[in-house]
């Protein structure tokens, strides 16, 4: 009993534990075919996910979520109400920003999601990524989270 101790307390202090929060929008908008919701995906690998990011210092979430779909999207979003909050635990690999050196750290994260529609801005590419308005038939085939 007293090895199963030591492994853990060696595995603790091994493992650092951090906590990430960020903020996205969940972007609506009435198309042809019913609601439009307004994704960023990735080539490689693929994924689609809804826009979202860390604060800079000294914002709030509200204006964190505004931000980053302007910056993942392109699009100028007015916000609507707060639709919830999602949380989750990630390994970062090793050599990632804040891993640590032969193991990547535990991190639990939380992102708050607020309910946005469209004000202006074309949807464009923004670094390596994908911005897409799917209807509703569209993303029942093939969305994810991220």
């Amino acid at each position: 009993m007293a090895e199963k101790t030591d492994h853990k307390e060696k595995t603790r202090k091994r493992s650092r534990v951090e906590t990430a929060v960020s903020a996205g929008g969940v972007v609506l908008r009435r198309g042809e075919n019913g609601l439009d919701v307004l994704l960023c995906g990735r080539a490689n690998p693929v994924l689609w996910a809804l826009p979202k990011g860390g604060p800079e210092p000294g914002e709030d979430l509200e204006a964190t979520a505004i931000r980053e779909v302007a910056e993942e999207t392109g699009v100028q979003a007015s916000l609507k109400a707060k639709v919830g909050s999602i949380t989750y635990w990630f390994t970062r690999p090793s050599g990632a920003p804040g891993g640590a050196p032969g193991g990547g750290a535990r991190c639990h994260k939380t992102v708050h999601f607020f309910l946005m529609e469209p004000a202006g801005g074309p949807a464009r590419r923004h670094d390596r990524i994908r911005v897409h308005l799917p209807g509703l038939a569209e993303r029942r085939r093939g969305a994810a989270h991220g």
